[in-house]
């Protein structure tokens, strides 16, 4: 990506015609927030100990202005990076909008959602911003800092088996259902987008078995050997392609050189992507591990996201 392209290359805090509006709360109307709690099975608790267990997980759901049940709408599952948890993207339960660990003089991610569906960027849809992590808030819990070694690639079956299926019974969505058929029918409007770990995630799950409920892919700031991934979506995509994969990274950021490592193979192993086409990697130039460059990342999502 370079400067002459329709991304905001170099993160929306530099941007004053878009960033400060968004700062502001703009004139445009606003989106609200729901608390969305939901039963699951703790898969990352099975993976490490084989115990069959359920519990009972927060998601936060926005909803932009004006949200009808008598419509449908597109979905966008955005997820945090280690160490975070639900509360980061939206800026609630542990985290508050004045928080420094985003862009220190706040969280704006709301704000940006509303900018961008008031301005037809992107239709109006819901964002839902779940945890991967089963006992991020267990601080006692000796397993709560392994699980991070099987999160990214257990989230996936929560998400396709308990969290999918409860945003679609709470909301209006295209899914005419939680039947596995209808949520496969219905993968076209969901979407999945993730920073760091979250972005690690996108991979090791979404990509890796989740892409017959996914056809929209976003992954900010991560890299890892993905090759046998590559390769298995090389068979998955021609029943399920995806329409579009996001991938950026800053200069700066110390997953930078293998995140273009990862992407070049992905295009040279995965046929079905097309640089450019249905596929990009978008580099944040002077940007390091940072909310502003997942900020960006998401506003420039949001131009690809959901498109006839």
């Amino acid at each position: 990506c370079d400067k002459t392209t329709e991304f905001i290359w170099d993160g929306l805090k530099y941007n004053e015609a878009i960033w400060n509006p968004i700062k502001k709360g703009g004139s445009y109307k606003k989106g609200t927030i729901d608390e969305l709690k939901y039963n699951t099975t703790a898969y990352n608790i099975k993976a490490l100990t084989g115990e069959e267990k359920t519990i009972e997980q927060t998601a936060y759901v926005y909803l932009p202005y004006g949200y009808d049940s008598s419509e449908k709408y597109d979905v966008i599952i955005l997820v945090h990076g280690a160490g975070d948890n639900e509360g980061y993207w939206l800026a609630q339960g542990d985290y508050k909008p004045t928080d420094t660990t985003f862009v220190g003089t706040g969280n704006y991610t709301k704000e940006m959602l509303d900018y961008v569906f008031a301005n037809n960027i992107c239709k109006p849809a819901i964002v839902v911003t779940p945890t991967f992590y089963n006992l991020a808030h267990d601080k006692g819990n000796e397993l709560a800092g392994k699980e991070g070694s099987v999160a990214s690639k257990q989230f996936g079956h929560e998400l396709v088996d308990f969290l999918l299926p409860k945003v679609i019974e709470t909301y209006s969505t295209y899914a005419e259902g939680t039947t596995d058929e209808q949520m496969k029918a219905a993968r076209d409007h969901f979407a999945y987008a993730g920073l760091s770990y979250g972005g690690y995630t996108s991979i090791n799950s979404i990509m890796s078995y989740c892409l017959p409920y996914f056809s929209w892919l976003a992954t900010y700031s991560f890299s890892f050997e993905a090759n046998e991934i590559f390769e298995k979506a090389k068979t998955e995509m021609v029943s399920y392609p995806l329409h579009y994969w996001y991938y950026s990274c800053g200069t700066e950021d110390t997953f930078y050189n293998d995140s273009t490592k990862m992407y070049k193979n992905a295009l040279a192993t995965v046929s079905a992507f097309k640089d450019e086409e249905n596929c990009r990697f978008v580099e944040g130039y002077g940007a390091n591990h940072t909310y502003e460059f997942w900020l960006t990342s998401l506003y420039n999502t949001l131009h690809k996201f959901f498109k006839d």
